[in-house]
């Protein structure tokens, strides 16, 4: 799934606290923090265990499972909190899941309501098989969203292969009341991000 974000310049960058555990539907503990440099590693070893098809949902390419696609998996610990921020999922210190957005620089600043300088900024969401259809994806997202918001995030936009229900699910969730079109066999959409993101639903 890979979600644009169109952000706001905001005077009050104030973080939440990391790490912070949560417990899944199933009692299952999670642990969320930014990402490390240190965690290279890690997410190499997560993307030997994820499946073909969870792969080409993420590239939107099919890719085996050779070590170039592994290291590109693995690159998403680099950090610069400037230009991007990730958040990872971790069980027994393995990271089982990652939400990270990028922001984009166009060469020209549109103006949000409030009249400070828009940005936008391109999220992508990876989770292991194992830990999928358990609403981590849903608390990566509300997670991300929040923080993102207290960085004058304005308005939200999601592309997922069509194929992929479960993401488009999730991302109709998550920007609520988004308006959605097709478009080369993906899903786009596209919503004002709201004051309590996606607080209170479910993947």
């Amino acid at each position: 799934m890979v979600l644009t974000i169109e952000t706001a310049t905001a005077a009050n960058d104030v973080q939440p606290a990391w790490p912070k555990i949560i417990t899944l539907p199933d009692g299952a503990a999670v642990l969320l923090r930014p990402v490390t440099l240190d965690d290279s590693e890690r997410l190499r070893r997560m993307f030997y265990r994820l499946s073909p098809q969870t792969i080409q949902r993420w590239f939107f390419v099919a890719a085996p499972s050779l070590p170039h696609w592994a290291e590109r998996v693995a690159a998403l610990a680099a950090v610069d909190e400037k230009k991007f921020f990730a958040l990872v999922a971790l069980v027994e210190d393995e990271i089982i899941g990652i939400t990270r957005y990028d922001l984009e620089t166009s060469g020209k600043e549109d103006k949000a309501e409030n009249g400070k300088a828009d940005k936008t900024a391109e999220v992508s969401m990876l989770i292991e098989d194992a830990w999928q259809s358990r609403r981590l994806g849903s608390a990566l997202a509300q997670h991300l969203l929040v923080v993102a918001r207290e960085r004058g995030v304005t308005t939200c936009m999601a592309r997922v292969l069509g194929e992929n229900r479960r993401a488009a699910k999730l991302a109709a969730r998550a920007l609520h009341g988004a308006e959605t079109s097709w478009g080369g066999g993906e899903i786009q959409l596209r919503a004002k991000l709201t004051a309590d993101p996606i607080e209170n639903r479910r993947e």
